[in-house]
């Protein structure tokens, strides 16, 4: 929230498209923005500028098979970066593990996109797919369910190419795809 604070003077409209964990950082930044304006209206003005937020596989709701989840990220992460850079006891992958609901504000469209590809993981004596291997009964990117990024702010955005898509990707690629850039 300060951050954007921060910067807010630059910009007449704001609209933040957030990925992931990003998407919870954002949702708590603009509810804490809204929050902290009810005492003093002009602590965070960026709060009434701000118009949209694109959530891309945020995981509101508990991701399934969260242990897995976390060393599944790790290995993904760290060999996509060829870096041990990724701690999966962080603060912030837990948060991505265990997701959670935050409150709207009134004044911001939330819109959501998922995505519909699990992980293949091949090696040389087994295939696996990554909603097996947590469990997940429905659709979903490998990580998140579509109802767990639809699940803001206590309600289910879902309005089919009005402020809910799917995207046939799996959650580290939805940020690539055209389609999803495009929307």
């Amino acid at each position: 929230a300060n951050n954007i604070e921060r910067y807010n003077k630059e910009f007449q409209d704001i609209y933040i498209v957030a990925h992931s964990l990003g998407g919870l950082v954002t949702q708590k930044a603009l509810n804490y923005a809204y929050e902290n304006n009810k005492a003093n209206a002009s602590e965070y003005t960026f709060i009434n500028k701000t118009k949209k937020a694109v959530l891309v596989g945020v995981p509101n709701d508990k991701v399934a098979g969260s242990e897995l989840f976390k060393q599944l990220f790790k290995y993904i992460v760290n060999v996509r970066t060829q870096a041990g850079l990724f701690n999966a006891d962080s603060i912030g992958i837990k948060e991505l593990a265990y997701g959670q609901i935050i409150p709207k504000v009134p004044t911001v469209e939330y819109l959501v996109i998922a995505g519909t590809k699990p992980y293949i993981i091949e090696t040389a004596l087994f295939t696996v797919r990554s909603d097996e291997l947590f469990g997940l009964n429905e659709s979903n990117d490998g990580i998140v369910t579509i109802t767990g990024a639809q699940h803001v702010g206590g309600e289910y955005i879902n309005d089919r190419c009005n402020n809910y898509w799917e995207i046939p990707e799996t959650h580290t690629d939805l940020i690539k795809n055209p389609t999803a850039r495009q929307i």
